[in-house]
């Protein structure tokens, strides 16, 4: 991921698995933000995109997650749609939420006049 995304690219993460066991397995790689602190009450960390890889013993493969634009974003109520929330983000990738097992920061900047995306905030 780069050090620096703006609003409008397609943010993912990537990281590389290997398999040192003597079995096939599987895995499913999570993608959780941790936003910075924006004008509205949220979750301290949001599972932002994940991918289940299967990798044979000795397998080493780079996995790349695609995350969900949402999660650089929250609700406004007041204008019934989605805004970008600058700042910087911790990156965490993990086997599960208390699992995390590599983390890095990506400075997210919001275009200079934002544009609502309208909808439910629940629906994709």
């Amino acid at each position: 991921m780069p050090a620096r995304l703006a609003d409008g690219d397609a943010p993912a993460a990537a990281v590389t698995l290997e398999n040192v066991g003597p079995r096939a397995g599987g895995e499913t790689v999570q993608v959780y933000l941790a936003p910075p602190a924006p004008p509205v009450q949220q979750a301290p960390r949001v599972l932002a995109g994940f991918e289940r890889v299967h990798l044979e013993p000795g397998e080493r493969r780079r996995v790349r997650v695609a995350l969900d634009p949402r999660a650089f974003a929250y609700w406004d109520e007041a204008a019934r749609g989605w805004r970008p929330a600058p700042g910087r983000y911790r990156v965490e990738a993990a086997a599960s939420s208390r699992d995390i097992r590599l983390t890095a920061d990506v400075t997210f900047a919001a275009r200079a006049s934002p544009e609502s995306e309208r909808g439910d905030p629940g629906s994709k």
